[in-house]
């Protein structure tokens, strides 16, 4: 008699034991979803449509200055803007040809990212450039943010 009762017993740890690494196996799978889902990454606020419609940049003015032989592109970032890793400027000319600048990339060394809710103006030498362009549209993450024609200063 006593080695049924050992045999049932045995069982019933068992059950327990699997039931036991199961919940565990749920807690930990869905503590990495939730960790992977909140990552940068697949965060909302670092979505296209979203920098389209609250942009976290804006250019307020574009100009080519004759005395210096550059164009001048002044940027505001909001205060409440997401983050933002890299600008990008993209100088469109007059037969479709562009030329663009990143940011603290090889061409735009000294161009850096604006904090939040401070303005800049960024200064980009036409002898550099095939001819005067004729407009500038800056970009984040693949996000075309403004368009912004080139005039007089």
């Amino acid at each position: 008699m006593q080695n049924i009762n050992k045999k049932a017993l045995s069982n019933i740890i068992a059950v327990v034991l699997v039931i036991t690494i199961a919940v565990s196996s749920v807690a930990i799978l869905s503590n990495y979803i939730l960790e992977l889902t909140r990552s940068p990454q697949l965060s909302p606020d670092d979505s296209c449509l979203n920098f389209q419609v609250n942009p976290p940049i804006t250019i307020l003015s574009s100009c080519f200055n004759k005395d210096t032989n550059d164009i001048q592109v002044s940027l505001r970032r909001s205060q409440n803007s997401p983050s933002v890793e890299s600008i990008n400027f993209h100088f469109q000319f007059e037969d479709g040809a562009l030329t663009s600048y990143q940011a603290g990339g090889e061409k735009c060394v000294f161009c850096t990212i604006l904090s939040r809710g401070t303005s800049k103006t960024y200064f980009f030498a036409v002898s550099e450039m095939p001819s005067l362009p004729e407009s500038v549209e800056i970009n984040t993450l693949s996000c075309s943010l403004e368009k912004r024609r080139i005039v007089n200063c």
